[in-house]
């Protein structure tokens, strides 16, 4: 955990604070990649009880702050970490509270556990992309697979019909399922079937 934090507040000085709304409940901090004027994110601190949120919904995620709070609490010059930053599931005591805990925690709202799962997976991508894309054999080794898993799970949730599914993995380097020898395909079976008969002298 301090080796993933300790890699967002090393990369804080990729990013700056662009523009600071202070006249609004929760202020408002405008942050910019370096030399990237396109790509911004916001920040969203409330004052009374030091909580932070960012449109990059990496805290949500994965529940680590992401750089672009950490440039903020730089900025504020903040000596510790407000406690909305540092989940329960991160502390020493986490596991004991979880056993104590038997109430399940259940989502109402689908499409916003669907928008987190989403954030949090492109960001597994990206990563897989980095390294896959360094050499002309990764790119074709894992573009098939990844094709190939993203059939399978249309097929799985109706979002494909299952009579494209031969065509579409054949031509993506899927091989064909092994055959198994059932009763009466046996070696003699098929030697009879393929010999020719002999004619009567």
């Amino acid at each position: 955990m301090f080796v993933r934090f300790q890699e967002s507040l090393k990369r804080c000085v990729r990013v700056r604070i662009s523009e600071i709304n202070e006249t609004v409940h929760p202020h408002i901090y405008t942050i910019q990649k370096y030399r990237r004027p396109n790509m911004t994110w916001q920040v969203c601190r409330e004052p009374i009880s030091n909580s932070f949120s960012c449109t990059c919904m990496r805290m949500d995620s994965f529940g680590i702050p992401c750089v672009h709070i950490m440039a903020v609490c730089v900025r504020l010059d903040l000596g510790k970490l407000s406690e909305s930053l540092v989940l329960r599931r991160w502390s020493k005591t986490a596991k004991i509270q979880s056993e104590n805990e038997n109430i399940e925690h259940c989502t109402a709202d689908q499409s916003m556990t669907y928008r987190t799962r989403l954030v949090a997976f492109l960001q597994l991508c990206k990563r897989l992309a980095r390294v896959a894309c360094m050499s002309d054999d990764d790119f074709k080794i894992y573009s098939k697979k990844l094709l190939s898993d993203a059939v399978f799970l249309e097929i799985k949730y109706g979002l494909r019909p299952r009579i494209n599914v031969l065509a579409t993995t054949t031509d993506n380097g899927v091989k064909d399922p092994v055959r198994v020898r059932t009763k009466g395909t046996g070696r003699c079976s098929q030697a009879g079937a393929s010999a020719t008969k002999k004619k009567r002298k």
